[in-house]
């Protein structure tokens, strides 16, 4: 980190583990007069990304910044589907890629000479997907704490 001034950096990502992307429940009668449920439950995995980060020393040991990235990640979609007429219950499952916009904001701070800890917040905007006649759009808040090395 710098006395003073601009800064611009660049971080590639990758988030471990499966994150939750929603659910959705409903309940209905159906035209037929049967009862019918479904439930769609989604997943990102293997989410990763790289951005831009411009931003500014506000003194030798403090960086504030902005965080701009492209992000992408697997999709898994699943889909159950019950009746009070049991010949019609159903399940699928929809596994797909998707990308996405990220903007946020971090901040990085000296510890010592070569060691820094940082925290980042992130909101992810993901181009949408269809799976049938149903389309979805998914969005992701992020959050990173880490530590790192100055070289």
């Amino acid at each position: 980190i710098a006395d003073s001034g601009f800064n611009l950096a660049g971080n590639l990502f990758y988030v471990i583990g499966n994150q939750n992307a929603g659910q959705k429940n409903a309940s209905y009668t159906g035209t037929a007069g049967f009862w019918e449920q479904q439930s769609l439950n989604t997943k990102l995995k293997n989410t990763f990304g790289v951005s831009v980060e411009p931003g500014w020393n506000f003194s030798k040991t403090t960086l504030g910044y902005a965080k701009l990235a492209w992000v992408n990640s697997r999709i898994n979609l699943n889909d159950n589907y019950t009746e009070s007429n049991p010949s019609n219950n159903q399940s699928g499952a929809f596994n797909g890629t998707v990308n996405g916009f990220g903007y946020g904001l971090g901040a990085k701070h000296l510890f010592t000479e070569n060691i820094y800890g940082a925290v980042d917040l992130m909101g992810v905007t993901y181009n949408s997907y269809s799976v049938g006649p149903a389309s979805f759009k998914p969005t992701q808040f992020l959050g990173f704490a880490s530590i790192g090395y100055k070289f």
